[in-house]
């Protein structure tokens, strides 16, 4: 005979074998046969019950409607499990059942790798999330519940989350990782862990804009700048885009035919073309801190506004702030192209039209030209790099 299987950890099911079967019970009767079922085979008083499910009732009447749960319950378990709850004369106990709670604990406390894989599959959401019993002591360990088999399921995930890396299982930990932070989202080691495994992928995109959530959540909800190594991962990502820059020297172009003096014309000969960005002591350095604030700019674009992005990068004039500012984009207009994404223009994407409104740390700001390698670089990057963008 197929045994019957109370599911308590992402909503409350019932299940014989394979097949979700439906009790119709009221609320305190299916609160009742949940709390039994996180006990199994142990003896619970009748006094506790009906002080947990109808505590500001009088004794008298709380027994009273504990003895009408139990006979609701008895009948509608009847045809399934007749002897599931077994009472001995002030003790209650459920008995000849197979409950995710206990299956879930049992997983986690095993610990190898195909445990907590069982035990991640187990956990399928918070415990009871969708029963809801009027009544304070049921809330309360109701609640007392959730967070420790919560706990319990941060723990089986970050395990599984270092058995998947040692085992270079790339795409199992992303998700894994993600799951943890559905969970906890303060873990600022797994945000770094997320980090490394995207950019292990190639998806340089995706890590800089976990990089930005870990710091918006730190300062959010905790008022504390990401550590040392977290700043770190970030100024590794962005460096290919710096160094690319700030190696880019200025093409050879063939120069129009001068006359000489006589009228005649002359050889054509070979000139360094225009460089895209006017002759400056910083020049490089300004190219390279335009890669990095664009780069970094990318990552924190809508994915639905990206491609629209690209072609006004592409239409636009950058422009780069100088002096104490170090030639960086300005973030505050980052922040409001993410904002207003309809409202951005080319050249205030990737820059400032008033210098003045860089702040006093910018002494003034000059214009590049149009850098159509920096704009396809850039662009590559606000598509999310090839398939990710897609």
């Amino acid at each position: 005979m197929d045994r019957f299987r109370i599911c308590l950890l992402g909503g409350f099911e019932t299940w014989v074998g394979v097949h979700p079967i439906t009790l119709q019970l009221p609320k305190k009767t299916a609160g009742l046969l949940a709390y039994l079922a996180t006990r199994p085979n142990q003896a619970c008083s009748r006094d506790r019950l009906a002080d947990l499910l109808w505590g500001d009732g009088a004794p008298e009447q709380a027994r009273h409607s504990l003895r009408q749960a139990l006979l609701m319950l008895r009948r509608s378990l009847a045809e399934i499990s007749p002897a599931l709850v077994r009472a001995e004369g002030q003790m209650l106990s459920l008995e000849a059942a197979e409950v995710d709670v206990a299956a879930f604990a049992r997983r986690v406390s095993e610990g190898s790798a195909g445990s907590l894989e069982e035990a991640a599959a187990l956990y399928r959401g918070e415990f009871l999330e969708d029963l809801h019993v009027n009544e304070v002591a049921f809330q309360d360990w109701v609640g007392g519940e959730r967070e420790r088999l919560r706990e319990l399921a941060v723990e089986a995930l970050a395990r599984l989350l270092q058995h998947q890396r040692r085992s270079s299982a790339v795409e199992p930990a992303i998700q894994t990782a993600l799951r943890l932070l559905r969970l906890d989202r303060t873990q600022e080691v797994v945000h770094r862990t997320l980090i490394r495994l995207y950019t292990r992928q190639g998806r340089r995109a995706e890590a800089l804009r976990q990089y930005h959530a870990c710091v918006g959540v730190l300062r959010g909800e905790l008022g504390v700048e990401p550590e040392p190594e977290t700043v770190r991962l970030r100024r590794e990502l962005l460096q290919p885009a710096a160094r690319r820059f700030a190696d880019r020297r200025p093409r050879l172009e063939k120069t129009r035919e001068v006359p000489d003096a006589g009228g005649r014309p002359g050889p054509l000969s070979a000139a360094p073309a225009r460089p895209s960005v006017a002759p400056h002591a910083g020049e490089p350095r300004a190219v390279a801190d335009l890669a990095v604030g664009l780069a970094d700019f990318a990552a924190r674009v809508p994915v639905g506004e990206r491609r629209r992005v690209r072609r006004r990068l592409e239409d636009g004039v950058p422009r780069v702030t100088e002096g104490a500012a170090g030639g960086r984009l300005d973030a505050r207009v980052a922040d409001e192209a993410v904002r207003h994404p309809g409202q951005v223009r080319g050249g205030d994407v990737v820059g400032l039209r008033d210098p003045a409104v860089a702040g006093p740390a910018a002494v003034r700001a000059r214009e590049l030209r149009p850098h159509r390698g920096a704009v396809a670089e850039i662009g590559a990057s606000v598509d999310g790099g090839g398939e990710n963008g897609r």
